[in-house]
């Protein structure tokens, strides 16, 4: 599929749609910071609307949608992760935002525990929690304010959405929990209990 006109016009917009899907994470942020600012919202909402415009952009963001989809049933996460993150600047819609981070989340439980139930698996608590807050502010509850901010109502009917909803819940307590924990190595359990089965 030819791409070119997806792509002269991603030049333009690249810049502040990574910006604004947080590909670029600051450190210094509290655990318990992952509220979403408005503004950031409208201007994805904005860039969303403008590339609906763009039939190659559209036809772009949805074969890498699909791709992702294939990776992500087969289980290779990291790699799901980076097709839905690479649709943001042809078209930044909620399902890319949601799928990618439950992608990112499902590589780093996979990372930190091989085998879950090796008591000897865990994570550094302060330091996860600033981490998870931090995906979830930028990419998690973003993808979840995009579907209500531009009246997604195909995803939010849908059971992804209703379990995605549920998951950014119990992430904000792991989060909050994580943070109380201080520099202690925490198992990962809680956050595979957030997670639950694949979304797909």
């Amino acid at each position: 599929m030819k791409r070119s006109s997806a792509r002269s016009l991603m030049v333009v917009v690249v810049a502040a749609v990574w910006t604004l899907a947080g590909c670029v994470r600051g450190s210094g942020h509290a655990a318990t910071s992952y509220k979403i600012e408005s503004q950031r919202i409208e201007q994805l909402v904005a860039t969303y609307r403008f590339q609906l415009n763009d039939r190659d952009a559209v036809r772009a963001a949805h074969d890498l949608r699909e791709h992702g989809d294939r990776l992500y049933r087969a289980g290779n996460y990291r790699a799901a992760h980076r097709q839905y993150r690479e649709a943001y600047p042809y078209l930044p819609e909620a399902y890319s935002y949601v799928m990618a981070s439950d992608a990112t989340l499902r590589s780093i439980l996979e990372a930190n525990a091989p085998n879950t139930a090796d008591p000897a698996a865990c994570v550094r608590a302060m330091q996860f929690s600033k981490d998870l807050a931090t995906e979830l502010s930028q990419v998690y509850s973003t993808g979840l304010a995009v579907a209500r901010s531009t009246n997604d109502t195909r995803f939010m009917s849908s059971s992804i959405y209703a379990r995605a909803r549920a998951t950014e819940s119990c992430l904000q307590e792991l989060a909050i929990d994580y943070e109380a924990q201080g520099d202690r190595c925490v198992g990962v359990g809680g956050l595979k209990a957030c997670l639950g089965d694949p979304l797909l």
